[in-house]
């Protein structure tokens, strides 16, 4: 490694940044002057390109990292703070609100959010900004807006176009590319024409249509794609045609809008029919979207699904589309000025209704198809898919709730959805779709009930024990009025969780045995793996370990049927639990690392739930110093997701204050403290990565134990995969393009037969330790 990269999530910037010194010179500056630093202008002046190289310019100054938060898909009625959260990697695990848990997590932390398009939500971001301004939390913010927050010590900073020449004053092609807005228009056309040059037959006509742009980034960079097939004169004389139309029709529209408005027309009308269309459709999308996304709701009888690919293609070169081609998928989306203006289009065509129907039906059928697939070898692939989609996926809630006619498919969505509420990580948004779900059918159906127990599912994982009574209650009174049926069984789930959450023993497994029953009867592996890990937390408690045991075993043989994962590990921590409760601690620890190596990615309260276990098992070992890193980690863990482990258990809170009181007896006051910080500090990979290397070097298990040939490279990749950095960050470090170290990371992922970064992580610390070992 080069050096250690500094936390955050900055896209990577595929093109390079041009001119514009001295304002990066006033941005940097004020940084160091005001909290507060708010670049303003109009459309297309490249204010977010600005941002973004400032902020990866002063990133090392802040030590909790720089953190980027595009607020172009958060709607006006929703709030900011839970785009942010999401931003921050932090999950609404929390009953309280997102602006209580930002403030949580911001605490201690010394960040800069770079807050992106503040424009359509300017109230909600001033009001956020001028918050965090008013505490003594150390948190800058840059946002880009086109018009200024307006709040206390706000510093800022218009930013203007890019230098143009003057055509009638410029001599020669060395004075023409000078100016910033002609060495860009030299620098994007020449990736998209390699022959292109500024030279003394064209000097002029650069200048000129420098200068008719008005020094506008993104206009210069949609003409420059037109110069691989005209010449720059030609460019002009087009351009100059349509400013005459425009200049007509919108006479009141300020002159740098009127001109971004004529090149995006202009380059509307230089599309075909089908390109328009595609542009046109694929505006329906929020947060980007892929190939297979577009195939299904922009093709029709006039563009078919096998031409998507091409006409994306064609938008993508001519700078219409973006393409973000780093991930395992590639995905694409406009710049919101292009999105906007294609979105009015669909609107002027009448299809806006058919196509904001056809993007909800699409992600309605994803929804049941994860769903469906859940208890499989597809598990996790699902979940991550619906992450991605998660703007797209509230888009089309938003659309069916509030369209005549619509409702009962939103309603479907919202149900279908409960793995990506309860599991995903998405607590809040999803109880606000489920109680909207509710209130929408006011009638005892199947539907309103199934709404009613996920509902109480979800405020049990959030901790809110009366909300989860109040819907149960409902949700019993709707399966006595349907006659029990299937619905019965599944509010017997959600009752005896309810139970074991409380510690009301004896009734969670009565519920929970019937549950089972139940849902063996009708085949659902999912529900069954979720009510057999309950059950074994309440044998074990219940200190009937014998018959935990195997109801854990027929769960864990359940799971590799199924080919699943999330139901495998929490049964493995499950197992692990009532191993440390019957003092079999070297069994606990030998589950719970099984667990927490095959733990998914998105599983963050599940790999909390294992380091804090793993405390408790170093803590009753005699271990002290690892059990405090490690209670540590876990504590800040719970922080960021909103929540504590009380919430999964009053049972587990008294473990917990048990382990922290014995911990703190056993140890001088200052070394705990410093011991927990130094956990509380630990990324969550590091954390893993920790918890999965204590003293026991081998892990029992034959996911992780397999002999290896790694080749150089990829042992190189594997070791900084252990330390936390991400595909992007390993790129960087090794000047490697990131599909490269994707394709070797999936490489390692074969050759050690494991699918998690966390399993790599105890490869190599096994691997570490036996050389270490001689």
């Amino acid at each position: 490694m080069t050096g250690i990269r500094m936390p955050g999530n900055l896209p990577v910037q595929v093109t390079s940044f041009v001119g514009r010194d001295d304002v990066r010179e006033s941005v940097r500056e004020a940084l160091t002057r005001s909290k507060l630093v708010t670049l303003t202008g109009f459309g297309g002046m490249g204010k977010s390109r600005l941002a973004l190289t400032v902020a990866e310019e002063v990133r090392d100054t802040f030590a909790d990292g720089v953190w980027f938060v595009d607020l172009t898909p958060v709607k006006q009625s929703s709030a900011i703070e839970e785009a942010v959260l999401a931003a921050l990697g932090g999950q609404d695990h929390s009953t309280g609100s997102a602006h209580d848990q930002l403030l949580s997590y911001l605490e201690d932390r010394q960040i800069l959010l770079l807050l992106d398009n503040c424009e359509h939500v300017i109230d909600q971001a001033a009001a956020l900004a001028a918050e965090l301004l008013a505490t003594d939390l150390d948190v800058h913010i840059l946002a880009t807006s086109r018009e200024s927050l307006r709040a206390a010590g706000e510093q800022v900073i218009p930013v203007p176009p890019l230098s143009a020449p003057d055509p009638s004053s410029v001599s020669d092609s060395a004075q023409v590319t000078q100016y910033d807005s002609a060495a860009l228009l030299l620098d994007r056309a020449t990736a998209a024409h390699p022959g292109f040059a500024i030279t003394d037959a064209n000097f002029r006509a650069v200048a000129q249509l420098c200068a008719r742009l008005e020094g506008s980034p993104l206009a210069i960079e949609l003409a420059a794609t037109r110069l691989r097939s005209l010449s720059v004169a030609q460019v002009v004389q087009r351009l100059d045609d349509q400013f005459h139309v425009l200049g007509s029709g919108e006479r009141s529209a300020p002159p740098r809008q009127r001109s971004l408005r004529a090149l995006v027309d202009w380059s509307y009308d230089l599309c075909s029919v089908e390109e328009r269309l595609l542009w046109q459709r694929a505006s329906v999308f929020a947060g980007g979207f892929d190939l297979e996304a577009a195939e299904g709701v922009c093709a029709d009888e006039n563009v078919t699904a096998r031409e998507v690919l091409q006409l994306i293609d064609q938008l993508v070169s001519k700078s219409i589309l973006m393409a973000d081609t780093d991930a395992s998928t590639a995905r694409f989306h406009f710049l919101e000025t292009i999105r906007q203006y294609g979105y009015e289009r669909l609107g002027e065509s009448g299809q806006a209704e058919s196509v904001s129907r056809a993007h909800r039906d699409y992600y309605l059928a994803l929804a049941r198809t994860v769903f469906d697939n859940w208890a499989t070898a597809q598990q996790i692939e699902g979940i991550s898919q619906l992450r991605d989609e998660r703007f797209n996926i509230s888009r089309a809630l938003e659309w069916s709730f509030s369209t005549p006619g619509e409702q009962q498919a939103g309603l479907e969505m919202v149900i279908t959805l409960r793995f990506h509420w309860a599991i995903g990580g998405f607590l809040r948004e999803g109880r606000r779709w489920l109680d909207q779900a509710i209130t929408y059918q006011p009638e005892p159906t199947p539907a309103r009930g199934t709404a009613l127990w996920v509902a109480a599912w979800v405020a049990l994982v959030q901790g809110d024990r009366d909300g989860a009574a109040t819907y149960l209650v409902e949700a019993q009174r709707t399966a006595d009025a349907l006659g029990g049926g299937d619905l019965q069984t599944y509010v017997e789930l959600m009752i005896g969780t309810a139970a074991l959450f409380r510690s009301d023993l004896s009734e969670a497994i009565t519920a929970l045995d019937r549950a089972i029953i139940g849902l063996e009867a009708i085949g659902d592996h999912a529900g069954i793996l979720l009510g057999s890990m309950q059950l074994v937390v309440a044998l074990a408690q219940a200190g009937e370990s014998s018959r935990a045991q195997q109801v854990a075993a027929s769960a864990l043989q359940l799971s590799e049927d199924c080919g699943e994962h999330w139901g495998r590990c929490q049964a493995m921590w499950a197992l692990g639990f009532d191993s440390w409760l019957s003092a079999d601690h070297d069994r606990a620890t030998s589950l719970v690392r099984q667990a927490l190596a095959m733990k998914p990615e998105f599983n963050r309260v599940g790999t909390a739930l294992d380091i804090d276990l793993l405390a408790w098992v170093a803590a009753s070992q005699g271990d002290n110093e690892r059990a405090v890193r490690l209670f540590g980690a876990a504590r800040s863990m719970w922080t960021d997701l909103g929540t504590t482990i009380g919430a999964f258990g009053l049972h587990f809170a008294e473990h917990s204050a048990l382990c922290e009181k014995r911990l703190r007896v056993a140890l001088a006051p200052d070394k705990f403290d410093a011991l927990a910080a130094e956990g509380a500090s630990w990324s969550a990979p590091r954390a893993v990565t920790y918890a999965l290397g204590g003293r026991e070097r081998t892990l029992d298990t034959s996911t992780t134990t397999l002999p290896v040939a790694l080749t150089r490279r990829e042992r190189q990749v594997a070791d900084m995969v252990a330390d936390g950095l991400s595909n992007r960050e390993i790129a960087e470090e090794l000047v490697l393009s990131t599909r490269t170290v994707d394709g070797h990371v999936e490489n390692i992922f074969s050759k050690l037969h494991v699918n998690s970064r966390a399993q790599v992580a105890a490869w190599v610390t096994r691997t570490r330790a036996a050389a270490e070992n001689g």
